[in-house]
């Protein structure tokens, strides 16, 4: 069931995606900005709830960042995962578009951003439950 509820919430974020850069609208540098910080400060609050809270690392979909946390810790981990999740954001347009562009970024960041505010959520709730 639980492969079901990745599906229905990774779906919409890739066509979203995809939807992005095949009509490839421009944006304003304020919104690139403001995607970029929704990226941020929902990456920190996913971070914050599952780096206070360990037994959390059971459930955590990202097969990375249980592995960093269990070498570095809870303090060095969320930087190395951030470090690289700015890496993928980055790149990830030129696979699309040939390019990299400050707003084709900001738009995967967003899609990014979004995630980590679903997986927020999920954490919330098995926190609530426990």
């Amino acid at each position: 069931m639980s492969i079901f509820l990745d599906l229905r919430t990774a779906i919409p974020l890739a066509g979203c995606l995809a939807t992005y850069f095949y009509f490839h609208p421009s944006f304003p540098i304020e919104i690139s900005f403001a995607f970029w910080g929704v990226f941020a400060f929902f990456y920190f609050l996913d971070a914050r709830i599952t780096v206070c809270n360990s037994h959390l690392m059971g459930y955590e979909k990202n097969i990375i960042f249980p592995a960093l946390y269990k070498r570095y810790g809870p303090k060095i981990s969320p930087i190395i995962q951030c470090g690289i999740e700015i890496f993928i954001i980055i790149l990830l347009p030129f696979f699309f578009i040939t390019k990299i562009g400050f707003s084709d970024s900001s738009v995967v960041a967003l899609v990014f951003g979004l995630s980590h505010l679903l997986g927020y959520y999920s954490n919330k709730k098995i926190i609530d439950a426990s």
